[in-house]
């Protein structure tokens, strides 16, 4: 997303919550795709507001490579990663759930689901799909073996997971086929995989860099 205009209430607004109610430690990464002076502007002032929030661009377009670059270079002396998108999609109460399982330590990957007991609220046609993409990926990919969401953007795994998926499948897609490709390789690799249900929102800045009907052809043909 091109967000600048919600980035520094958003990222501030987390740090807080994370602050005052996550009993572990943790740092805040703004993984920009590109945009610039303006948005890198933001990230050093937030960085000059606390030491644990830092800022990278990674001066391509996607999801994919904007985690893999934040992974590589900023997670080095951290057991977990995960990422919350920036319009904040998820109540802040969830990541008390995420500690929870992080705590009860029988996870690999955490995935917040918007479907089962979740809920998805947004445009018609862009649930629609969500939905159809999720059902034709579990009947191509997954077989009996039952994935409940993947591309919601609200993920937490292991450190030495995507350490060694990477290692075993080389990089994974660069932009919004990431996720599927986590959930299906962490699979394949025999991980435990928990499915933490989500309602999940579009935020109040719905201007998304995502084409949906191009892009839904791409996850259609990567498949």
């Amino acid at each position: 997303y091109n967000e600048i205009g919600i980035l520094e209430k958003n990222v501030m607004k987390l740090h807080k919550y994370l602050k005052a109610n996550l009993g572990l430690q943790f740092a805040i990464v703004i993984s920009a795709y590109r945009y610039g002076k303006e948005m890198g502007k933001t990230g050093k002032k937030l960085r000059a507001k606390a030491k644990n929030i830092f800022y990278h661009s990674t001066g391509k377009m996607g999801r994919g490579i904007a985690l893999m670059e934040a992974h590589k270079r900023f997670a080095k002396n951290g057991d977990w990663v995960g990422y919350i998108d920036l319009d904040l999609p998820v109540k802040l109460k969830k990541f008390k759930e995420i500690e929870k399982i992080i705590r009860q330590n029988n996870c690999d990957l955490i995935v917040g689901s918007r479907y089962g007991n979740g809920s998805i609220k947004g445009p018609l046609k862009r649930k629609i799909l969500s939905l159809g993409y999720v059902l034709l990926a579990n009947l191509i990919l997954f077989g009996s073996k039952r994935v409940d969401d993947f591309q919601a953007g609200f993920k937490f795994w292991r450190k030495e997971t995507l350490d060694e998926i990477i290692g075993r499948f080389g990089k994974l897609d660069e932009r919004w086929f990431f996720d599927t490709q986590l959930v299906y390789y962490a699979q394949k690799l025999g991980k435990k995989i928990c499915y933490l249900p989500v309602e999940y929102k579009l935020g109040e800045n719905d201007k998304s860099t995502v084409n949906s009907v191009a892009d839904s052809a791409n996850f259609f043909f990567n498949l």
